[in-house]
Parts: C-alpha cells; sequence; structure tokens
C-alpha cells in the first residue's frame, strides 16, 4: 500500500490546485476549532470549508503566492452545488493524510562494542 503523501487537483475561482492534507493543514484546522479537531473531523459543511482553505493556503503557499483564504471565502467561491464534490475530496485527502507515513529509512547500525583482539592472551593480574 502506497502511504505517502496524496494529492487531488482541484479548481476554484479559475485557478488549479494540486491540494494534500499534511501537517500544516492539520495544524490550521485545529487553530481555527480552538484545538478540537473531533468536531473538525465530524465533516460538516463549516469543516470542510475549513479544510479546503487550509490545503489552498497550503498550495498557494508553496506556489510562493501571497493569497489566503478564509473558510468564508471559500464558500463565497465555490458554488453549493459543488458542495458535496470538495466534501469527498476533502475527506478523502484528511483519510489519506491520516494514514500518511515517512518513507522508513534503513536503521543505523549499532555501535561497534570493542572487543579484545581473538588471539590476545589475558595476562595474570587482568
Amino acid at each position: 500500500m502506497d502511504l505517502r503523501l496524496q494529492r487531488r487537483p482541484f479548481s476554484l475561482g479559475g485557478k488549479e490546485y494540486s491540494l494534500c492534507c499534511n501537517m500544516n493543514v492539520f495544524t490550521d484546522v485545529q487553530e481555527a476549532y480552538d484545538g478540537d479537531m473531533d468536531t473538525a473531523l465530524n465533516m460538516d459543511g463549516r469543516a470542510t470549508l475549513t479544510f479546503l482553505a487550509a490545503m489552498l493556503n497550503d498550495c498557494n503557499e508553496d506556489a510562493g503566492d501571497p493569497r489566503r483564504f478564509t473558510a468564508r471565502d471559500v464558500g463565497r467561491l465555490l458554488p453549493p452545488g459543488r458542495l458535496v464534490e470538495a466534501k469527498g475530496l476533502v475527506l478523502d485527502l484528511v483519510n489519506a493524510g491520516l494514514m500518511a507515513e515517512e518513507p522508513e529509512q534503513a536503521p543505523e547500525p549499532p555501535e561497534q562494542m570493542e572487543q579484545p583482539p581473538k588471539n590476545a592472551e589475558a595476562t595474570p593480574g587482568d
């Protein structure tokens, strides 16, 4: 199973975005919900717009675009007929973000303990 961060295309306001749900997005949503992620993860209309705004902001930041969205901004731009589409996209990306793991790195070899040479003989009094 591929657990890398997933991206999905999304268009809004005549611009194409490549959205993902990473820790920056979760942090922005957590802040918007005063730390109550359980409520945010219930995915009502407000939560959908909040997650979508955070994903758009993260995408803009990656692209060097200083424009920031609020949930209300997204609500103004998103036609009501696209809410179900947006909710499905956000839910898929949130679930993928919760499942994503960093690629496994090879474990570092354990430090070698110094051992006496095999041919060394113990001397009396050691």
